[in-house]
């Protein structure tokens, strides 16, 4: 009778340390890119959940870190109940810090606060609240220095780019050994935006956004450098001008940045 249950409190045992295991293992992950996002380096796109426990990257490091603080308490209490019985408390500690930290993170998503938990690069964005109940949301200011460091920084955008040519999302419209002149998507540039620092605005104030970036300087000139602009037959959103120029990383060598004139 006594090995009949040991062996099955061995089996609850190790589905408990898998169970707990492999949810420990998924925030891990989003755990790990807390330094990027705290240095403001560029990382894949962050978002993920509904209004009461969204992520981003304002609210990226408490969120994560509490996920991952909540489940490797419930690990310590099933692990500690199953090996010695006891020990339960220590695991409710640790996941009572992190069910506080998940109701911190919301107020970080909501209003931006307390600042010292936001990533530097972050804490003058506003909060959702402030941006549904505020007067606009964030205006985007965007450089054509922005947009080409931007461009140039990370491979995967060039990639994404070819990617969108081969599906008909983007069209190449005119090149030279110094420029190339594309027609892309509206979202290109919302993307884009995001990954430079601005909160990416909910559904209903998406084309007042779109709005805001199309009055850039980045934007103002690639509009008046690639001219008019074909449609891009999609369902998606609109069309949108933008310009890679090619001769970026020697000027940025140089530390020059001049725009090349339209050919």
């Amino acid at each position: 009778m006594s090995e009949i249950l040991l062996q099955s409190g061995i089996i609850r045992l190790v589905g408990i340390v898998v169970a707990v295991g492999i949810g420990v293992l998924s925030v891990f992950v989003y755990a790990s890119l807390i330094p990027a996002v705290w240095c403001g380096e560029h990382v894949p796109e962050l978002s993920g959940g509904r209004r009461t426990v969204r992520m981003n990257k304002r609210n990226w490091p408490v969120t994560a870190g509490a996920f991952l603080l909540l489940f490797g308490g419930i690990g310590v209490m099933a692990v500690a109940d199953s090996l010695i019985g006891s020990g339960m408390i220590v695991g409710q500690v640790i996941a009572g810090i992190g069910i506080a930290g998940v109701i911190v993170g919301m107020l970080v998503d909501a209003v931006n606060r307390p600042k010292f938990l936001v990533p530097p690069d972050y804490r003058n964005q506003p909060g959702w609240v402030q941006r549904r109940f505020g007067s606009s949301p964030p205006t985007p200011e965007l450089t054509t220095d922005d947009v080409q460091e931007w461009f140039h920084a990370d491979p995967e955008h060039k990639s994404r780019l070819e990617g969108l040519l081969e599906d008909d999302l983007a069209l190449l419209i005119a090149e030279t050994d110094e420029q190339s002149h594309y027609a892309v998507l509206d979202i290109w540039w919302s993307d884009m935006a995001t990954d430079l620092g601005f909160d990416e605005p909910d559904e209903d104030e998406f084309v007042d956004f779109l709005i805001a970036i199309s009055e850039t300087e980045a934007y103002q000139e690639y509009s008046d450098q690639v001219g008019e602009v074909p449609e891009i037959k999609t369902e998606i959103c609109g069309t949108s001008p933008f310009v890679v120029n090619h001769s970026y990383s020697d000027e940025q060598s140089t530390g020059t940045h001049e725009t090349v004139p339209q050919q």
